[in-house]
């Protein structure tokens, strides 16, 4: 699980198209698992495992469920979305905040520092100085615990 990691992230990289050299170049020299959608544009990202997407499946299940909810069909295809749906419940509570909890951080103080340090930082001119703001980072472990 991504609790059990030494220095757990999730994040996500928006790009103006769909296009596979998109996460080829983003991904470029990563190894480990990526959670995407099943678009062939990842196919030629190496050295990767995908995670697909539950809200793409969660749709394949709607779209077979039978027009006749009394069909016997139909209650295995209602199984299916009811679990994805369950899943869908816990997932709403993977955010920064489990981030920061992950890490072994107090998230209020996570939070506050973040809120109140970055606004003078000159991050979007060096955007290496964000690393300083991530909670493995020491300076972070040791003002938010």
């Amino acid at each position: 699980s991504i609790r059990d990691q030494a220095r757990p992230v999730r994040y996500f990289e928006y790009q103006p198209g769909r296009s596979g050299k998109y996460p080829e170049a983003f991904l470029k020299g990563y190894t480990g698992y990526i959670h995407t959608d099943a678009y062939s544009g990842y196919n030629g990202v190496k050295g990767v495992t995908r995670c697909l997407c539950y809200t793409h499946l969660r749709c394949a299940f709607v779209d077979a469920l039978p027009k006749d909810i009394h069909d016997p069909k139909a209650s295995k295809t209602a199984q299916a979305l009811l679990r994805l749906n369950k899943l869908f419940e816990i997932e709403k509570e993977l955010d920064l905040i489990e981030t920061a909890k992950a890490n072994g951080l107090d998230a209020m103080k996570y939070i506050k520092y973040i809120l109140s340090d970055m606004p003078g930082s000159t991050f979007l001119e060096n955007p290496e100085y964000l690393d300083d703001y991530l909670p493995w980072d020491p300076m972070v472990q040791e003002r938010c615990r």
